[in-house]
């Protein structure tokens, strides 16, 4: 028994607090269920939702093991009463710069989502971005 419970010492201390999905580091934080909607292996950024609140973050990912911090996070909720109600945020993020995320209140079926930054005092630095829509995200 004294063996069993080395074992187990040594295990916990080793992996920390990392866990086998992303969803389950998440919930491990929040201590509650949470909905994965979009996230980016290449910059480890995720936006899941909980009950109505779109949360951004970002979560480290070693070997098959996931690990989740709620120092990144940021979170919005948002309503309408259109066909379309969206959410458009941008947000600075340590190493990775500025992410543009949003979501769309809507059942058409959207694929993508051109958004036009407008610069007022200089015309010829304005430009546009086109972003990939998953689960109603992007």
């Amino acid at each position: 028994m004294k063996y069993l419970i080395v074992v187990i010492i040594v295990t916990s201390t080793l992996t920390g607090c990392s866990y086998e999905t992303l969803d389950k580091a998440i919930e491990s934080k929040w201590n509650q269920s949470i909905d994965i909607v979009n996230k980016i292996d290449k910059h480890q950024v995720v936006l899941f939702k909980s009950g109505e609140l779109y949360v951004l973050s970002t979560y480290e990912k070693d070997k098959s093991r996931y690990k989740y911090s709620t120092n990144d996070e940021e979170g919005w909720s948002f309503s309408g009463e259109t066909n379309i109600s969206f959410l458009i945020k941008v947000s600075q993020i340590e190493q990775i710069g500025n992410v543009v995320w949003g979501g769309l209140l809507t059942d058409l079926n959207i694929d993508e989502v051109v958004i036009w930054f407008n610069h007022m005092e200089d015309p010829e630095n304005s430009f546009e971005i086109r972003l990939e829509v998953l689960n109603n995200t992007f």
